[in-house]
């Protein structure tokens, strides 16, 4: 019985389900007593989103293992960078990958689907086949150093892959010895294998082979099953109040399958990883504290139990390290709530104010707000559509049309259409401008020009719109400029010079509260996103480390900072692998066996040089930038950061974290 099975049938409780999971193929090969690890990540997963009455398996695991209570993403809290990063130990710094969405324009390809790929525009990197282009295009040094799963793979260990498209690939770049997304499978004779046990392969798989003719395996259908996207009367705006709202559980659920009842009897890998899209896919949709979510994070419990329930059929709990992480953590969509109050929503239609109701705001084009303020800048998109989460201010009124919101009729006028910032030839560009890669909570801009005065105005434009926090130069370039740090300062500062010019956070309150789960932030692009991450507040960068098994000790909550680039470090360490370019450190103060010690942790802030000042204050509910606040007019902000002396032998270094990074406007 599979798990898709064993939910509609079997599972009363979560716990219920956990326990009572015969597994489709025999459980009796022979087990090495070498410990094994398994990586499980839930994307998107805040810690305080962990509960007994939703995730009662994960709750229970926290208890009994080792809980990283100040554990860290890697900034920008994006997935793939962090992907990135759980694969090389590394900073972008050093392995060099900027995503999720970056630009190259000297790539070429296709992507999973077999569609060419425009890279002429930020291109969104959650795919193998766009990630394979972006390889080829910089020589096979799209990331610059070797990865966790390579290692493993070289030095003779088994090792598997499976799950969400994008970030599983960087573990490994297609060199497991299986790996299996949304789309594909690899090598070819992993997919004759999974075909021959008797599972259906992703729909598109035979796309990543070039041979005239691949087999005619069968494939998985209906992996949309089961996702309700509920709209507003706008048909854009996705509606939280609705509570069987769920996405993405059906792709979760067959990939869980193959893991469980192939990869792990079948496979008996000594390093594997699963990769669960939600609750980051549910989360943008509707939001970290609505009920879609808990629907999700019980489902997602629903695997974890499962995988504990196999481990102790295949007798491999005693010598199984089970390390559970979150790529990054996640935030609400909205402006700063003064300016746009929460509003009830009833029958799809945006109601009157109500503090425990929804987010009408928080969606930033910024390609938009930079041109009416005189800056050239593009973000690769056309004309968008977004009546809501562009924002609703305090009187009922759009900040682009001032008059109350018709959701029947807005996106049929026209009246909320932002324009059209395709990028042009640059033979038709004849003055500096920015190209904006499009990412969440932070946003990239790339400046071809290199033109060190249009630089400082773009700076200037986002110290003096409140919805932008913390600024990042590329200081090598552009010299110190007031009021920034550079991008050197987080970790950001690529040596082949890759990385973008500007990284800019947008603002955030950790406080404020939609659906009880504090943290809203701005958000770049007009998608009607209701929950994003990337931003530099604590909420995203504070995410989710807990791992059990024989390696670690036991009920035990780890106070000493870590990160995203302390995993693979710490997992090379459990399995005797070199990792010689990680940069993050071995968790030594978790583990039952090391010779390693913490010698001290504290706590630095740091600042830019000096403010920017003789700014004008602009309110962000008027994108024509007419509404200003004269009680301010300077800008800096604060890079609160922790730092980790540790001790390995006669070797002392420090780890420096990042927990937030704030702006302040006076």
């Amino acid at each position: 019985m599979n798990l898709r099975s064993c939910r509609l049938f079997l599972c009363t409780t979560v716990l219920l389900c956990a326990a009572v999971s015969p597994v489709a193929m025999a459980d009796t090969a022979s087990v090495s007593p070498a410990h094994r690890v398994i990586i499980f990540v839930w994307d998107g997963l805040r810690p305080d989103l962990i509960s007994t009455t939703d995730t009662p398996n994960l709750a229970a695991l926290r208890s009994q293992g080792v809980n990283f209570v100040d554990h860290h993403s890697t900034y920008p809290t994006f997935t793939m960078i962090n992907a990135a990063s759980l694969a090389t130990g590394a900073y972008p710094q050093t392995h060099g990958f900027y995503g999720n969405s970056f630009w190259a324009p000297q790539a070429r390809g296709h992507d999973a689907e077999n569609h060419p790929v425009d890279f002429s525009r930020p291109v969104f990197t959650e795919d193998y086949a766009i990630l394979q282009a972006l390889d080829r295009a910089v020589q096979g040094k799209l990331l610059a150093v070797p990865t966790l799963f390579e290692a493993a793979h070289q030095a003779g260990m088994i090792t598997a892959v499976v799950g969400k498209g994008g970030p599983t690939f960087l573990q490994s770049r297609g060199s497991a010895d299986f790996f299996m997304d949304d789309k594909t499978v690899m090598p070819l004779s992993a997919a004759e294998h999974l075909n021959k046990a008797g599972f259906p392969l992703p729909p598109s798989w035979a796309n990543a082979y070039s041979f005239a003719t691949v087999p005619d395996y069968p494939v998985a259908r209906n992996l949309s099953a089961g996702n309700v996207f509920p709209l507003m009367n706008d048909g854009i705006t996705s509606d939280p109040s609705q509570h069987n709202a769920a996405l993405g559980v059906a792709t979760n659920d067959y990939q869980a399958d193959v893991y469980l009842d192939y990869v792990l009897p079948v496979m008996q890998p000594r390093l594997s990883m699963l990769w669960l899209r939600n609750p980051d896919g549910t989360e943008h949709a509707f939001g970290p504290g609505s009920a879609a979510t808990r629907n999700v994070l019980h489902a997602n419990d629903v695997v974890l139990g499962l995988l504990l329930k196999k481990l102790d059929t295949l007798g491999w709990r005693e010598h199984t390290d089970v390390i559970l992480v979150s790529d990054h953590a996640h935030s609400s969509v909205s402006g700063a709530l003064q300016y746009f109050p929460l509003r009830a929503i009833h029958d799809g239609s945006v109601g009157g104010v109500d503090p425990d109701g929804f987010s009408v705001s928080g969606e930033v084009r910024s390609a938009d707000l930079l041109r009416r303020a005189g800056l050239m800048a593009f973000d690769g998109n056309g004309p968008q559509c977004n009546p809501v989460m562009s924002g609703i201010t305090a009187d009922g009124t759009s900040i682009y049309t001032h008059q109350p919101v018709d959701l029947f009729n807005a996106c049929r006028e026209g009246s909320y259409i932002t324009g059209n910032f395709m990028i042009p030839d640059a033979e038709y560009l004849h003055q500096p401008y920015a190209v904006i890669a499009i990412n969440g909570g932070s946003e990239f801009y790339y400046v071809p020009s290199h033109d060190k005065t249009f630089v400082q105005r773009l700076v200037r434009f986002f110290q003096s719109h409140e919805q932008y926090g913390a600024v990042f130069v590329d200081a090598q370039r552009y010299g110190n400029i007031a009021g920034t740090l550079p991008l050197a300062s987080v970790h950001l500062q690529n040596e082949a010079r890759n990385s973008p010019d500007v990284i800019v956070s947008y603002a955030f309150d950790a406080n404020a509260r939609i659906g009880n789960v504090p943290g809203i932030e701005y958000s770049g692009g007009a998608f009607s996103s209701r929950g994003m991450h990337g931003s530099f507040s604590p909420r995203d960068v504070h995410n989710v480390l807990i791992a059990t098994g024989p390696d670690f000790k036991q009920h035990y909550a780890d106070s000493t900072p870590s990160a995203n680039v302390d995993v693979a470090p710490t997992v090379a360490a459990l399995l005797g692998l070199p990792m010689p370019t990680a940069e993050g450190r071995v968790l030594a103060e978790s583990l039952l066996n090391t010779a390693q010690r913490v010698l001290s942790v504290k706590v630095q802030v740091v600042h830019p040089a000096g403010p920017a000042h003789k700014l004008t204050m602009i309110k962000p509910v008027d994108p024509d930038g007419h509404d200003v606040d004269p009680s301010a007019s300077n800008y800096t902000f604060e890079l609160h950061t922790t730092v980790v002396r540790q001790k390995t032998g006669l070797t002392t270094r420090e780890y420096r974290y990042y927990d937030s990074a704030t702006a302040s406007r006076y």
